[in-house]
């Protein structure tokens, strides 16, 4: 990897939680030029978020103000667009900002299953290196993918998702409150 390389983590942080944080420190300590943070006002493949946006990005915030390093940054461009943004657009604008940069995606081995439903995906597979970030027991998905896609693979095992926190809040489970950063905590026992 060369520091010429613009790296996109999206997604939609419903909420923001500590194993998001664990990607971002380990993409900090490759020579990454910048890493951008960018959440999506709604994901194209969902219907709604359980949490408003204004909320989702704070939570960001919140979680990652104990990191000091000028590359990583937060990116309201799609969330400025007040709707569903298709990452080839998102990618499409990070181009015209860094023109001479190479860029890559960061995806959880989760998305792996319609990621060749993704808008543009025939374009956006020959712009973009896909950084992929294993889950432990995951195979839900063709393993044919990878023939087409240019990636760099880390074993890793987040054992938490956005999913598994709201879930846990609707059952009153407080438990999953210790994979969100205090501030959020505290958000989140408020709604229950």
């Amino acid at each position: 990897m060369s520091d010429n390389i613009q790296v996109i983590f999206g997604g939609s942080f419903d909420p923001f939680h500590n194993g998001h944080k664990k990607i971002i420190e380990y993409l900090l300590q490759q020579p990454y030029k910048h890493i951008w943070i960018l959440p999506a006002f709604l994901n194209p493949f969902k219907a709604y978020t359980s949490f408003k946006v204004a909320k989702r990005l704070q939570w960001i915030y919140d979680s990652i103000c104990d990191i000091h390093d000028k590359r990583l940054q937060v990116s309201t461009f799609e969330i400025d667009n007040n709707k569903s943004t298709p990452t080839f657009t998102t990618l499409q604008y990070f181009k015209k900002q860094y023109p001479c940069d190479e860029f890559c995606l960061v995806i959880g081995e989760d998305q792996l299953y319609r990621l060749k439903d993704w808008f543009c995906f025939e374009a956006l597979k020959k712009e973009v290196c896909f950084i992929i970030f294993g889950r432990k027991g995951y195979f839900a998905y063709n393993k044919d993918v990878f023939d087409e896609i240019n990636y760099k693979w880390i074993e890793w095992n987040i054992g938490i998702s956005s999913t598994q926190i709201r879930e846990g809040i609707k059952e009153h489970n407080n438990a999953v409150l210790e994979f969100v950063a205090p501030s959020v905590a505290k958000d989140l026992l408020a709604i229950q």
